[in-house]
């Protein structure tokens, strides 16, 4: 599969000067691109059996190819994600690195004013990045150093007044390398696709549901399956079923954005292939956030909640905890890459956050949450601190987020830099495995130039 991929990605890169392709007709060719270097740096970290403080530099490069011949469109992006100077390269993961990759190479077509009052018909085939609504559950990583692909179709349907309904049927990149001394080498390795992983389903999205806002709703079948001699999974099978609503903000104007999700299905507890015992899943997740912007002064206040639900017993046979699939988490819950501490998952998080914006020229972000365990019992995010007895309590602590991000050089250059302080609550203080490393504390910069 992996040189399909190069095959294919090459093919579309040349196929607008392929003499076959109708003689008489204009293709309008366009080549962009980006460069991000990023800076991290996490102390106190909360890692079980990792060093207590760490930094990385990783790079991004990406080159975008797209050309452009009436209805029809082929396009692709050429990634390089790389990581260097870990101290601990257990600290490394696909999310990190992922060098030399063809992230996408599709071919897209529209078709307009299809229906009285116009519409449109539309199909996109080969690799894709694709955020669904939100990008809470399928998205685009917008901080994380590599990001989310799908190989497959999607096709939509849109009314003139823009509602819309979208079908799709793709198989998640598998990205490789995921062994620790090749991240750590920076090794060229093409992602994996396959059919023993797949999505599937149905996004809809209204702006005449209700006046004044975006209502959207989603069905998503995720079906996974071992691949013998390849890959060990939890064999997941599950069906999410989704709706947001949301109201954009505006000066002098309430806005509001809920999203929630209920899921069911089946799946294992481990990817052990010793473990062969199905757990019904019965989960969901809820994001929700009404905020002012004050009249012509840039400022919006609000506040946030965010719940996962968790498991909250093992060996029931039944599965609580929710899986966020493949949705980015950096807008709701804090940085990715090597903090990645609050996940979508086993949590209760009440906030408040302030955003100022100056006009687009530059913008401020401070964003306070409250963190709690929605179960007890169960590992908290992705990190592995866990109580199986409960008795370390459910409450967290409290994170508190900042960014700013300030154009150098107008659409050219721009600056970012965040910080993080997660003060620990008595889950932390008191669970078996924690670190007992103290207060984590992590920040990043990040220098993007853009031609």
């Amino acid at each position: 599969m992996k040189n399909i991929s190069v095959v294919c990605a090459l093919a579309i890169m040349a196929s607008p000067a392929i003499p076959a392709v109708a003689a008489d007709d204009d293709w309008s060719v366009g080549l962009t691109g980006a460069q991000r270097t990023l800076y991290e740096y996490i102390d106190n970290s909360f890692r079980p059996g990792r060093t207590d403080d760490e930094a990385l530099v990783s790079f991004r490069t990406n080159l975008v190819l797209q050309a452009t011949n009436g209805n029809w469109e082929l396009g692709a992006e050429l990634m390089d994600s790389r990581t260097y100077d870990a101290d601990d390269p257990r600290n490394l993961t696909p999310g990190m690195v992922n060098a030399v990759e063809p992230i996408q190479y599709f071919v897209r077509y529209r078709q307009q004013d299809v229906f009285d009052g116009g519409g449109e018909l539309g199909f996109q085939a080969g690799r894709f990045t694709w955020p669904l609504g939100s990008g809470r559950i399928i998205g685009r990583n917008g901080y994380r150093n590599t990001v989310f692909t799908f190989m497959g179709a999607r096709a939509h349907v849109q009314s003139g007044d823009g509602n819309r309904l979208d079908a799709f049927w793709m198989m998640p990149g598998q990205i490789r390398p995921n062994d620790t001394a090749s991240l750590e080498d920076n090794e060229v390795k093409h992602d994996r696709f396959s059919d023993d992983l797949w999505l599937g389903g149905f996004f809809a999205e209204s702006p005449t549901l209700i006046s004044g806002v975006t209502s959207r709703g989603y069905a998503v079948w995720l079906q996974e399956d071992d691949t013998p001699g390849k890959q060990e999974s939890q064999d997941r099978s599950l069906v999410t079923l989704g709706a947001q609503f949301q109201k954009k903000r505006a000066s002098g104007k309430w806005d509001f954005d809920v999203e929630g999700a209920v899921q069911r299905g089946e799946r294992r507890e481990t990817n052990s292939p010793l473990d062969v015992q199905d757990q019904k899943v019965r989960a969901g997740f809820l994001h929700a956030e009404v905020g002012y912007s004050l009249i012509d002064t840039g400022w919006n206040v609000a506040a946030t909640y965010d719940f996962a639900s968790g498991d909250d017993d093992p060996n029931d046979n039944r599965s609580g905890l929710f899986d966020p699939i493949f949705g980015p988490i950096r807008g709701d819950l804090g940085p990715t890459g090597l903090f990645t501490m609050v996940h979508r998952n086993n949590l209760s998080a009440p906030g408040a956050r302030v955003l100022y914006n100056a006009g687009g020229s530059w913008d401020l972000m401070v964003h306070w949450q409250a963190v709690w365990l929605d179960s007890a019992t169960d590992a908290f995010g992705r990190i592995g601190v866990r109580d199986i007895s409960g008795s370390s309590g459910t409450f967290a602590g409290h994170q508190i987020q900042m960014r700013a991000r300030v154009p150098l050089v107008e659409n050219k250059v721009r600056l970012e830099i965040g910080a993080v302080s997660f003060q620990n609550g008595e889950f932390f203080r008191n669970a078996p495995n924690a670190t007992g490393n103290g207060d984590p504390f992590f920040a990043y910069s990040a220098l993007t130039f853009t031609f």
